[in-house]
This record gives structure tokens, C-alpha cells and sequence, in this order.
């Protein structure tokens, strides 16, 4: 079951399996289309040989990334000064009116970098984006970073590796 809420779960507001007899316990298609952004919620029961069900797992959660070429709205920033043996940080303060309950930043960059903010690492990642054919595709790496602002002002900070 998959939902918009942890609440819509009792009535699958995006999709409900309903019970698939199969021998493929993973890799299995869903039957929804992701929609950009979105958080979904979903929780899974399965029946054994006798069609004796198991308890239903606890309740997850995962965000859709940005899917369409129209989603993202940022631009690539550079440094005058970038060679590839530089190392750079770009800063960016901002002053929030109220707590936050749901906030993601999508960094993208043609080398590896580090998030942080409010002085704390974003997350465990080192070395982020993996390395890609930048001729080819420039990944790009989701944050969750709600739990790090707070409700007046906040630093984002970006250390990038050119090399």
C-alpha cells in the first residue's frame, strides 16, 4: 500500500496491490506513476504457501526526486577564481519566519562536494556525487535537511572539489 500520508494508509490513497500471487519478491514494478517531489508512504504485508498473511511492516517513507527537465528551478554557480586543484565553499544565510517541516535541497556538481548547514554535515556521504562521465551526466544528490533548520537564521554551506 502507498499513500500520500501515513493517515491515507488505511485506504491506499495512491495504490493498493491488493493481494499478487508470485514467486518475485523484489524488483517488482509498482503501479503508479511518480509524481516530482512528492512524498509517499507505504507499508507492505505478505501471505505465506498456507495464504496465512503476516503482520503489516511498519510504516516508511520516500521522496519522489525531481523527475521532469521543468522541476529544477536552481542554476549553476561558479567561482571566478575555480581551477581544478581549487577547493571552494559557497555560503548562503537565510532567515526562516517559522519552524519547518519539510525541506530538501538537490545539489548537483561537476565534482564532489559536502553539504552543510547550520555548521552540521548534511549527512554520513563523503566524496557525493558518485563519479559519473561528466560528458555524459552530472548527478545530483537529495538532502534532507529540515531537521538541520531552525526558525530565524540559518547558514548553508557548500564545500566543492573542483579536482
Amino acid at each position: 500500500m502507498v499513500a500520500t500520508t501515513p493517515e491515507n494508509l488505511t485506504n491506499a490513497d495512491v495504490w493498493d496491490s491488493g493481494i499478487v500471487k508470485s514467486e518475485q519478491s523484489h524488483l517488482v514494478s509498482c503501479g503508479f506513476k511518480l509524481q516530482s517531489g512528492q512524498d509517499y508512504y507505504w507499508k507492505i504485508q505478505v501471505w505465506d504457501k498456507d495464504g496465512k498473511p503476516s503482520s503489516w511492516s511498519k510504516t516508511a517513507r520516500f521522496s519522489a526526486g525531481l523527475l521532469e527537465h521543468s522541476d529544477w528551478k536552481g542554476e549553476w554557480i561558479q567561482h571566478p577564481k575555480t581551477t581544478p586543484d581549487k577547493q571552494i565553499w559557497f555560503r548562503k544565510k537565510l532567515t526562516l519566519d517559522d519552524d519547518v517541516a519539510s525541506a530538501f535541497i538537490f545539489a548537483a556538481s561537476m565534482g564532489y562536494h559536502e553539504l552543510y548547514v547550520n555548521g552540521q554535515k548534511a549527512d554520513e556521504r563523503v566524496l557525493a556525487p558518485v563519479v559519473s562521465r561528466l560528458d555524459k551526466r552530472v548527478l545530483y544528490v537529495t538532502y534532507d535537511v529540515a531537521p538541520l533548520l531552525k526558525k530565524g537564521e540559518n547558514l548553508i554551506a557548500l564545500w566543492y572539489d573542483a579536482g
